[in-house]
């Protein structure tokens, strides 16, 4: 497979918590900031990252990987090309989508692209092939465990094989859920000031930081949280000043990931359907109709990605966990040991496969969406 490095794309990834954004060319986004904005009480005005303010009622552009608010997108592009310091029309634009985003979605996509910004070359990539290619693995079993998502993506020789291709709301923002339960015992928040929906934003940052410097992945299943066990303490001091120390649920706070069932929470329904992680893997694998060489091959190359895998112990708790249900199988992952690129997998990804000539049938022109509008996007991104 060929590259022209010499052709530079702008890259933006809108996640659900993070938006990220750069140049193909580069290694790492040069921009990352939350997928949040609030609006200027005086002028509307969009405010984006360290301009938001808290006085400021604070909202969220993507829910669960699907953009519902495109005012708010179509200002978070141009702040990015404004921060980049490029005319859009001068630059190929490649975003990423979940695998769930639908064919209204794309159009509106493509139309904020071509008819907003007036760019020369558009298109959409799936995630999991982001990251396969990103990781020069066309087979591989994806499991992205983000923020608001968890979703697990088989792909042999850089095929999506849909029919095993799964997702869940049990991630990140799920476990932040059981985590602002046991805070609350400890702290009030009382600290945390604007209004309340900027106190949530806050509130949700330092849950984010709580998750990723204390919280750890048992090596075993813990299913009741009444369990008793001993572990060291850990100490961890709250914006006010104030330190907790925090014992056992260092690792009970990860257990919902996967068991939600034996982690209730007040006021949050669960069915009966509700999957953790290692039962929504082999969910996945249930339905799929194939080989047993794929499976191995599959197994074989697990991809561990997104910011909820970083929880130190995760990979091996779950290759453990797999191992005692596929005894036939032989289970190996492989898990970016680099954090931040594992944290960047889907951005890092897309920039290859922007450098790709393989890749450019999957772009649409200016001119070929002048002409042909909705058809050329339905044909292209489906």
């Amino acid at each position: 497979m060929t590259s022209t490095p010499d052709i530079t794309s702008v890259v933006i990834e809108n996640g659900s918590h993070t938006t990220r954004a750069g140049f193909s060319t580069e290694t790492l986004p040069s921009l990352i900031f939350p997928t949040v904005y609030s609006q200027d009480p005086n002028t509307s005005k969009y405010q984006f990252d360290d301009n938001i303010q808290q006085d400021s009622e604070t909202f969220t552009i993507v829910n669960e990987g699907i953009v519902y608010n495109w005012d708010a997108l179509e200002q978070n592009w141009a702040q990015i090309f404004e921060n980049l310091q490029v005319d859009p029309k001068e630059f190929p634009l490649v975003i990423t989508e979940e695998l769930w985003n639908n064919k209204k979605n794309r159009l509106k996509l493509s139309e904020i692209a071509f008819e907003k910004f007036n760019v020369p070359v558009f298109t959409i990539l799936k995630s999991p092939i982001a990251i396969t290619y990103g990781l020069g693995r066309s087979t591989s079993l994806v499991i992205d465990i983000g923020s608001s998502k968890t979703s697990i993506t088989p792909i042999v020789d850089g095929t999506i094989l849909y029919k095993g291709a799964v997702h869940s709301k049990f991630a990140g923002d799920f476990l932040n859920l059981h985590i602002l339960k046991y805070l609350e015992t400890k702290t009030g928040f009382d600290y945390v000031k604007g209004t309340e929906s900027f106190k949530t934003f806050q509130i949700n940052n330092i849950l984010n930081d709580f998750k990723s410097t204390i919280i750890s992945v048992s090596n075993y299943p813990i299913v009741n949280a009444s369990a008793d066990f001993s572990i060291g303490a850990k100490s961890y001091q709250l914006p006010d000043g104030k330190s907790i120390e925090i014992g056992k649920e260092q690792v009970l706070l990860a257990e919902p990931l996967f068991h939600p069932l034996s982690y209730q929470l007040p006021g949050v329904e669960l069915s009966k359907e509700s999957l953790g992680l290692t039962e929504l893997i082999l969910s996945a694998l249930k339905k799929l109709d194939v080989t047993q060489d794929i499976y191995t091959s599959l197994l074989n190359n697990i991809v561990l990605t997104g910011g909820t895998s970083l929880l130190p112990g995760l990979e091996n708790r779950l290759i453990s966990d797999l191992s005692r249900f596929l005894t036939t199988f032989n289970i190996q992952s492989f898990s970016n040991p680099n954090l931040i690129e594992r944290n960047n997998a889907v951005w890092i990804g897309a920039g290859v496969l922007a450098s790709m000539n393989s890749f450019e049938n999957h772009y649409i022109t200016n001119q070929e969406y002048k002409e042909h509008g909705e058809s050329v996007v339905n044909e292209k991104f489906k």
